[in-house]
């Protein structure tokens, strides 16, 4: 692996466990949404796609809620109902937004895995 490879998988990582706002084609009035890489749980290595939505009235936020997605697809299929009541169209994500999903998704994969490797590591010596 290549400098420059290593050191986008680790800002993809980064930025997956911050959490992007998620990009629309037509933004959604009233909603916004963010999307997070997270281990399913504490002892697991696989990973989900958590979706956080908070919905505004008057310009505050009045209610929020999560969903876990299995994978980015199953993300980007909740992500268009999410946004339908609330967009004149389909609120359909933008391609470059899913492909950023997906590579946030894989990075933090790599991320994930290298840091259970190295807790082994260190246990091993």
């Amino acid at each position: 692996m290549e400098l420059d490879e290593a050191e986008e998988i680790l800002a993809l990582a980064a930025s997956a466990h911050s959490g992007v706002k998620v990009e629309f084609l037509t933004k959604p009035e009233h909603i916004e949404v963010f999307a997070f890489i997270r281990p399913i749980s504490k002892r697991s290595l696989k990973l989900c796609v958590e979706l956080y939505t908070v919905l505004y009235k008057d310009g505050l936020p009045v209610q929020s809620c999560s969903q876990r997605c299995a994978t980015p697809l199953d993300a980007l299929k909740q992500l268009s109902s999410i946004a339908l009541p609330y967009s004149d169209s389909v609120g359909v994500v933008a391609p470059h937004f899913y492909k950023k999903l997906e590579n946030m998704f894989v990075a933090s994969g790599y991320d994930t895995c290298e840091a259970a490797f190295a807790r082994v590591r260190e246990e091993v010596q």
